[in-house]
């Protein structure tokens, strides 16, 4: 099953409208050439659409390519529990033990962020969050873990590269 094929799967299971072009269809600018997906806002599952597939982030805005992790870069994010959040990059090559209930596992080579102003970069619930570096937007990491002084973020590239995806 393709990629495409398994995110109009996903879709639908959630009860989001998913059409699929007869004709070329004219956008403004833009021409969709004919069999290309739809998915249209004005439906009953327009809002959670518009979420699952808006690739800005809250209060921020799009990401813009990838960038790699340099020691006092500023980056900021925008987390399920803290919000907007902005800190610095302390270390781009820390090894961490992380205990979970399967047992202790190390990670290689993470960044380490700590928060603006004495400020948490981030709390649980958190994690997942896409770290950008500031200024630029730039993906620099995904965030994973951490403490009440410091944030724990897997570098992007690796990230991208695991996942098999690349940044659009």
């Amino acid at each position: 099953m393709t990629r495409v094929i398994t995110l109009v799967s996903i879709l639908r299971a959630q009860g989001i409208e998913v059409g699929r072009l007869g004709s070329d269809y004219r956008t403004g600018t833009d021409t969709l050439p004919a069999g290309s997906y739809l998915v249209k806002l004005d439906q009953p599952y327009g809002r959670l659409a518009r979420n699952l597939l808006d690739k800005d982030v809250l209060h921020i805005g799009s990401p813009s390519g990838t960038v790699q992790a340099a020691i006092d870069m500023m980056v900021h994010k925008f987390g399920r529990t803290t919000s907007y959040t902005s800190g610095r990059i302390t270390s781009t090559d820390t090894d961490v033990v992380v205990e979970y209930e399967t047992g202790e596992f190390t990670f290689e080579s993470q960044i380490i962020i700590r928060g603006s102003d004495s400020t948490m970069f981030s709390d649980s619930g958190d994690s997942g969050s896409i770290i950008l570096q500031r200024g630029t937007n730039a993906a620099v990491g995904l965030l994973f873990g951490g403490s009440s002084s410091y944030t724990i973020a897997n570098h992007i590239a690796n990230v991208l590269r695991s996942l098999r995806v690349r940044m659009a």
